[in-house]
């Protein structure tokens, strides 16, 4: 048996995304951590789920951080 073993992105924020592939229906409000709502972008783009993509760009919009920050995060995300 071949083993994969991703590391792009930490457990606790792949299993919220693959809880997110099998319910379809995950609401990302319990998830306050940027950095942890980044890494689950980031792994949603890198495999092309674009639903999670959107809940999550959702839950960015909602999060009360200064202009310049979620500005920063914008780029970002553009650039994944």
């Amino acid at each position: 048996t071949d083993n994969h073993e991703i590391r792009q992105i930490c457990p606790e924020a792949f299993q919220t995304l693959i809880s997110f592939i099998y319910s379809d229906s995950m609401n990302f409000h319990h998830v306050n951590d940027v950095g942890k709502l980044i890494e689950l972008y980031h792994a949603s783009n890198q495999y092309e789920i674009l639903e999670c993509k959107k809940k999550l760009f959702e839950r960015f919009s909602s999060l009360e951080l200064d202009r310049t920050i979620f500005g920063q995060i914008l780029s970002l995300l553009g650039k994944l």
